[in-house]
């Protein structure tokens, strides 16, 4: 009998079925006991386990538990990305001439982690200064914007691919090289190739903005979608292998429910629009207070739990407004990837419940459901550890889906209201499953009957 206290993992391995007893319960014989086809076949990506490098410089070495063979969002992403200059790193959250912050540094990553590297581009233009405190735009003009986004397109896809430090480079390139103000900007002679960025992300959050915010007075649904046109159809034309797509926020955003720019880009059947990103943020984490002490604690507690059980509802109904949106704007949702290339169950403002357990079990609860809507990539945000490498319950459940979570659901079961339990297998590796076990509740311990299996602490 394993109580499960958290997050348990049952690895099994020689079977070919497994069957568990639930609801939990002591007694050994149950007619509701499940039982596990290893046939079932429910195929999810890796990507799920996506996560935002920027966030492990400096301690990234100690990381590869949680960057190995997954989908990495870079260079600079999220809001940082709207003033951010990949040329000279500068801009609001720059690091100007950081060696870490480089597009080299971060393909060099994606390349020794084998893993999906995928691009933020601006659409507004250059901001200002380093480690800037605001955004501020110093141009703000479509052809800046397209150059950028061009330039960094050939830098990544072009240059890097194809040519080493002390090689003749073609007076095209070495125009972009000579822009760029860090070094090194090719890799040595020796070095293996950095991997082509496919996914091109363009803009963040756009719904989400305004005139005001980017100092653009005629900013417009058609100001935005003519320059979305404009960036993505001078990429288009450099790398034809590429995919590029919107990013939004999604219904929790004030400018989902009126007429706006994300129907305006998916209505327009000249836009380019190879997957959609949407960012499903919860708000779990606003109840969190580890003071047991607080008058109000047992109420905080029951409504974390009941957040954590509710993940998963909340992300469907999400998931459907989206691709409701997509259809009624005459695109179909099957014929595009959607990813997440944002998400916090918790919600990335409360801050202060990222260290907790609770967090842990709301991230792998989204994981889980990411697999079951079949999102192709999604990307957690945002950092996993402390920034001495000290690392959170998020970061080692991280670590353990990406060692054991495999490509595969077979299954997945409700014991109780604040218990859950997934199934996955791993098509590479015969005869073995492995059991996941979710307890959200932590003043009261849940009990699963196996028939065998070791238990892996997280």
């Amino acid at each position: 009998m394993n109580k499960i206290i958290g997050l348990l993992i049952l690895v099994i391995a020689n079977t070919v079925t497994y069957a568990a007893k639930l609801p939990l319960s002591n007694d050994p014989i149950a007619d509701n006991a499940i039982e596990i086809n290893c046939d079932n076949n429910q195929k999810f990506s890796r990507n799920i386990l996506g996560q935002v490098p920027t966030y492990f410089i400096g301690s990234y070495g100690e990381s590869e538990d949680v960057l190995w063979k997954v989908s990495h969002r870079n260079v600079r992403s999220g809001l940082f990305s709207l003033t951010y200059s990949w040329k000279d790193l500068s801009g609001q959250g720059g690091t100007c001439n950081d060696a870490n912050y480089t597009s080299l540094s971060r393909l060099v990553l994606a390349r020794d982690m084998q893993s999906l590297p995928v691009m933020e581009v601006s659409m507004w233009g250059v901001g200002v200064g380093c480690n800037a405190k605001e955004y501020k735009f110093i141009d703000v003009s479509t052809q800046t914007a397209v150059k950028n986004a061009s330039e960094w397109l050939i830098y990544c896809n072009k240059i890097l691919p194809a040519y080493r430090q002390g090689d003749i480079i073609p007076k095209e390139y070495q125009k972009i090289l000579d822009e760029i103000t860090w070094q090194p900007k090719l890799l040595s002679p020796r070095q293996l190739s950095t991997p082509k960025v496919i996914y091109w992300e363009i803009g963040n959050e756009e719904e989400h903005h305004d005139s005001n915010f980017i100092g653009i007075p005629d900013w417009t649904d058609r100001s935005y979608i003519e320059r979305y046109k404009a960036i993505t159809n001078a990429m288009c034309k450099i790398d034809p292998d590429i995919k590029v797509g919107i990013s939004f926020v999604g219904p929790q955003s004030p400018g989902w429910s009126r007429k706006s720019i994300v129907d305006s880009v998916l209505s327009d059947k000249e836009a380019t629009i190879d997957f959609v990103s949407y960012h499903p943020y919860l708000s779990v984490g606003k109840y969190w207070d580890p003071n047991k002490e607080d008058p109000n604690y047992s109420v905080k507690l029951n409504e974390i739990v009941a957040g954590l059980g509710n993940i998963e509802r909340d992300s469907i109904e999400i998931y459907k407004q989206v691709t409701d949106k997509i259809k009624n704007n005459g695109r179909d949702p099957s014929n595009m990837e959607i990813m997440c290339t944002e998400y916090n169950a918790m919600n990335w403002v409360y801050g202060n419940s990222h260290p907790s357990m609770a967090t842990a079990l709301a991230t792998v609860e989204n994981v889980f459901v990411f697999a079951k809507l079949g999102i192709s990539q999604a990307h957690y945000w945002v950092q996993t550890l402390e920034p001495d490498g000290t690392k959170w319950p998020v970061h080692l459940a991280f670590a353990a889906m990406n060692k054991y979570i495999g490509d595969t659901l077979i299954g997945s079961c409700k014991p109780t209201k604040s218990s859950r339990i997934y199934i996955t297998k791993d098509r590479s590796v015969k005869n073995r499953v492995v059991v996941w076990g979710l307890n959200f509740n932590n003043e009261k311990k849940e009990e699963i009957l196996c028939a065998r299996g070791k238990i892996l602490e997280v």
